[in-house]
């Protein structure tokens, strides 16, 4: 699967070259599946098409990375500040029957808005007593179900909604400075960075829950896509005829 990996994340930087040499030469022949220039063809280019043939290849990369982790963002879950739920499967919540999406409106008559404030009744009553009633809202309707804490957890997680866009890049650019993180603290060898071979990616993707594994997917194509994106510039170095770089177009 890693080799699967990289082969998707080199496709967007050649892709990126190809299509961003074609749109500078294609006023000079050259066909858009050949990455290399010959000689004289590159003589005869303007200087401004010459510097055109790196300049739009990275302008283009850049523009497809950052979509990239644009998507990354959007598909990063948001929890919510609200008291709405998302009951673990094994926790004491869905033994109960609550259902993700439920709204806790009271635990042992206490009203509560946000999730913040449900853990803190949560604790407060699970030191007092083995079981809690909790007043929950379903489409309009509400009951009240006795839930019995387990080492004062009721087993539920804030539910999550839709990045926005400015959420979305906020995570896209975290995203960006953890690996930059993890790329300096690799050169300085440092014992508190692992990374992780195909096993380990195969083990992760086994651990991961079925609606998390397109997630950890996009997420590890992105993260190399960004640790490749150095190809653009060698395959722009490789396709340049350099002993004509310095010479006066015709």
């Amino acid at each position: 699967m890693s080799q699967l990996l990289l082969i998707l994340a080199l496709l967007p930087h050649l892709a990126a070259t190809l299509f961003g040499r074609h749109l500078v030469l294609r006023g000079a022949g050259v066909p858009l599946k050949q990455l290399r220039i010959d000689g004289a063809t590159w003589r005869n280019l303007s200087w401004q098409r010459r510097l055109g043939t790196f300049a739009v290849p990275l302008l283009l990369d850049a523009l497809l990375v950052s979509a990239l982790l644009l998507l990354l963002g959007f598909s990063t879950p948001v929890a919510t500040t609200e008291s709405l739920v998302n009951p673990t499967p094994d926790g004491a919540a869905a033994a109960a029957g609550l259902q993700p999406g439920d709204r806790v409106v009271a635990i042992e008559g206490t009203p509560v808005t946000t999730f913040e404030q449900l853990r803190a009744e949560v604790a407060r009553g699970a030191a007092k007593q083995a079981a809690l009633a909790v007043e929950v809202e379903r489409d309009g309707v509400r009951r009240t179900v006795e839930i019995k804490h387990r080492n004062g957890l009721l087993g539920v997680r804030a539910a999550t909604r839709n990045a926005t866009f400015s959420e979305a890049v906020s995570h896209g650019a975290s995203f960006v400075s953890a690996q930059l993180r993890a790329l300096q603290g690799l050169l300085a060898s440092s014992p508190d960075v692992k990374i992780g071979g195909p096993k380990e990616i195969a083990e992760t993707m086994e651990q991961t829950p079925p609606q998390g594994k397109a997630y950890l997917l996009l997420m590890l194509l992105t993260m190399v896509t960004l640790y490749s994106v150095l190809i653009v510039p060698l395959l722009c170095a490789i396709g340049t005829p350099w002993r004509s770089l310095f010479r006066a177009a015709s």
